[in-house]
């Protein structure tokens, strides 16, 4: 009595323990989805952003972040299309036509046109 008692204690434990590994691997699955999807959001978003490195998608988020008016945002948003559309021209790529205005990351904004 001693040993089935025994083995199902240990079954018991090792299923909470498989278990709990299965809802650790859930849950990192589904962190790497939110950045995927944040990811997508951000190259709808910034106009050039396939163009941009980590460090400058960083900084030009914290630059966007601290303006305090409309009108230099949309300088800043000019100025960054300006670097993006020579770096494209540099690649020899060409983007999509830039469209003005927050919130406008409409199809074909900062994808590529070949």
């Amino acid at each position: 009595m001693k040993k089935l008692c025994c083995y199902i204690m240990l079954l018991f434990g090792a299923s909470f323990c498989l278990s709990s590994q299965v809802m650790a691997e859930d849950q990192q699955q589904d962190k790497k989805q939110q950045v995927v999807q944040q990811q997508d959001q951000l190259r709808k978003q910034v106009f050039g952003w396939e163009l941009m490195t980590q460090e400058e998608r960083m900084q030009h988020r914290q630059v966007m972040r601290n303006m305090k008016t409309e009108e230099e945002r949309e300088a800043y948003r000019l100025e960054n299309h300006k670097q993006m559309q020579e770096r494209a021209r540099q690649k020899g790529l060409k983007l999509a036509p830039y469209q003005s205005g927050r919130g406008m990351g409409g199809a074909g904004r900062g994808r590529w046109n070949q």
